[in-house]
């Protein structure tokens, strides 16, 4: 039996973001969006997973879901990556979050 990939995991119940990080920053923030791609700013360094870690404990904050909720799908060395929210539809982030509204939430 072949392996699932994680993608394949995504339920409809589940939101996935497509993430653009800063590392090292002064400070951790959502920074706004460029088109659907939220502009995060983290200090933690990109070592040993610590800005990945940061990441998902900020977005965890803004969308009110569990820190165990929000992880990293694709790009855990890269700048771009695609972030999943378990339990939280598509809209309701998008919605949290400002995407694809006149009205930016950060």
């Amino acid at each position: 039996m072949g392996q699932v990939s994680t993608l394949e995991r995504v339920t409809s119940n589940d939101a996935t973001l497509t993430v653009r990080v800063s590392p090292r920053a002064s400070q951790s923030k959502l920074a706004g969006l460029k088109g659907d791609t939220v502009l995060v700013r983290v200090t933690a360094p990109p070592v040993d997973g610590e800005a990945n870690a940061a990441v998902c404990k900020l977005l965890a904050k803004a969308l009110g879901v569990p820190k165990t909720s929000v992880s990293v799908l694709r790009g855990d060395t890269s700048r771009d990556k695609v972030v999943q929210i378990v339990g939280m539809t598509q809209a309701a982030a998008d919605i949290a979050l400002g995407i694809g509204s006149q009205t930016e939430l950060f």
